[in-house]
């Protein structure tokens, strides 16, 4: 009887103290920042938000057009600098560096990345005739929330999700994690608003957003609105260098067709 009883009390501690390492430690989780910027050859541009400068870079300057991404976890975007300069050379891109990620000031959190993103994107309209944006894997939550609260050309969102919290629940099952998590990212809500021409891009092994919660966020937009693609033989970190990928990308950015 007291064994049993030592056994329950035990799993309750278990749980709670558990629960209590997720809610204290859930940034460590869902951000893990870049090491500092260094030797780098890309030119990055300060812009004046408030009381802080954001750090973006900038390629291909002066272009009618405008193509605003948003990186995804532990991605260094700079190093990604060459590839997007290549890819659209009739646009301007602009590349947001996280707060906390390549060394920047600051502390990472869903506010703060929305705030940033607006100011990036009021920076780079009164110099565009339109601006298109790009999101992958975080960066897709980013990117909703922008397209929700600006006028965007066309969204990219790769790997996106419908919401970290629906992610972070499947994860957790026995956890209220709605009570626990701080930065929920909720894409999905935010889809009614996005008027964009959405174009959702899946890797066929995705080992960290499962397609089920890709495919939900796509079922919320309009009839029409959306197209859903699967880059063959790629995973969640790994498909920048397909081929497939860089050639849909291109074709509805910057031909305005599908692939």
């Amino acid at each position: 009887m007291w064994s049993l009883q030592i056994l329950i009390i035990s799993s309750i501690l278990l749980y709670i103290g558990f629960g209590l390492y997720l809610y204290i430690y859930q940034r460590r989780f869902l951000y893990h920042p870049t090491p500092p910027i260094q030797n780098s050859q890309v030119p990055i541009t300060k812009i004046r938000s408030g009381f802080r400068l954001i750090p973006v870079i900038i390629l291909n300057h002066r272009q009618p057009n405008a193509i605003i991404y948003f990186g995804g976890n532990s991605e260094a975007v700079h190093l990604s600098a060459k590839t997007y300069s290549a890819l659209f050379p009739k646009h301007t891109i602009y590349l947001a560096c996280y707060r906390g990620y390549g060394g920047n000031k600051g502390t990472t959190s869903e506010t703060a990345l929305y705030r940033d993103a607006l100011t990036v994107y009021d920076y780079a309209l009164p110099k565009h005739h339109a601006i298109s944006v790009i999101g992958r894997s975080l960066g897709s939550g980013v990117a909703t929330y922008l397209a929700a609260n600006r006028a965007v050309e066309r969204l990219v969102l790769v790997t996106p999700y419908d919401s970290v919290e629906s992610v972070a629940q499947a994860m957790y099952p026995f956890y209220p994690i709605s009570w626990l998590l701080t930065d929920k990212f909720d894409s999905i809500s935010r889809v009614p608003k996005i008027t964009a021409l959405t174009l959702i891009v899946l890797t066929e092994h995705d080992d960290v957003v499962p397609h089920n919660h890709s495919l939900r966020l796509a079922k919320a937009f309009a009839p029409g609105q959306v197209f859903v693609r699967l880059i063959p033989n790629t995973t969640h970190s790994h498909f920048d260098k397909n081929g497939n990928y860089r050639n849909l990308l291109r074709a509805f950015l910057e031909l305005y067709s599908i692939i």
